[in-house]
């Protein structure tokens, strides 16, 4: 290690060193063979070999992954840190298609990735010690009016925001990564907000918030797993009204084939006819009356 990364890590009181990657090795020449990424406890220095080190503390880091997988086996794994006034930089095996933000514009995507090796290690720690570094902060940010900024993601007290489109946290039903996508479902099913996961900064982070943000917005007394209990109880309350709806059809049904046996019968006593009409009518009122509440 040379003497300038001991001094840029005790400047910018990066703690103790962990661990540090680099790029697997090559039989011919590369001009990133030289390159390391050197982990601490309170951030990392990038030495991308070419006279260019970067420094990034996890207190305020933008960190974008973008990971691909082929049969259930992960191929490209690519973090880019971004930083106010400098170029992007991508590490990581694999093609960086993030599209950085900073500050809500786009910042320039990094042509290439310096290919460090063991990505799905280190940027996993990135990303959790980013999250516990910023939680309490951020949270206290968004309690007291803040808009928080996760590039592709916006979040304040009142509900998130993705691509222009926005959900109260009461209207929200479902936070999660489904198929490479960051994905909110709304209470009501076409209100779905869709964005690639690689396009988030500090993805873990996002998610630890979203949930916090969504638990707090819960009406008192309802059960403390925020998003996901609205959504299960709005399911639950759905299927009941479907089922009073098919009862309510089968009496109708029946009352009105009770009704018709009653006409067409020669010799069907009035006791038919008045229960036939009777079903036909509760039915008629039932379907009604569950109709009308469906569409308030």
């Amino acid at each position: 290690m040379s003497d300038q990364i001991i001094w840029l890590a005790e400047s910018n009181e990066l703690g103790a060193l962990r661990e540090f990657y680099q790029p697997k090795q090559r039989s011919m020449m590369s001009r990133f063979n030289d390159a390391k990424l050197y982990l601490y406890t309170e951030g990392v220095i990038i030495d991308s070999s070419e006279d260019d080190l970067r420094v990034f503390t996890w207190e305020g880091l933008m960190a974008y992954r973008y990971h691909r997988s082929v049969n259930g086996k992960p191929t490209e794994a690519v973090t880019t840190f971004v930083e106010a006034g400098r170029p992007p930089v991508a590490v990581g095996v694999g093609v960086p298609l993030t599209q950085p933000r900073l500050n809500g514009q786009k910042t320039k995507r990094p042509d290439k990735a310096i290919p460090i090796v063991g990505e799905h290690w280190w940027g996993e720690e990135v990303q959790r010690q980013v999250t516990e570094v910023n939680l309490q902060k951020l949270a206290l940010r968004a309690q007291q009016g803040g808009l928080l900024d996760f590039g592709g993601v916006l979040m304040d007290i009142r509900g998130i925001e993705v691509k222009g489109k926005r959900l109260s946290w009461t209207a929200v039903k479902d936070i999660g990564l489904h198929g490479g996508h960051l994905s909110v479902t709304g209470v009501q099913r076409r209100d779905v907000l869709l964005v690639d996961a690689c396009d988030v900064a500090n993805l873990q982070l996002a998610l630890t918030l979203a949930d916090h943000l969504s638990e707090s917005a819960a009406p008192p007394g309802e059960a403390t797993n925020g998003a996901v209990t609205r959504g299960r109880e709005a399911d639950e309350a759905d299927r009941g009204k479907s089922n009073k709806q098919v009862t309510a059809a089968v009496m109708l049904i029946l009352g009105l084939m009770g009704l018709c046996a009653g006409v067409t019968g020669e010799h069907a006593p009035d006791a038919v006819n008045f229960v036939g009409g009777a079903l036909a009518l509760t039915g008629l009122i039932w379907l009604m009356v569950l109709t009308q509440g469906n569409n308030e």
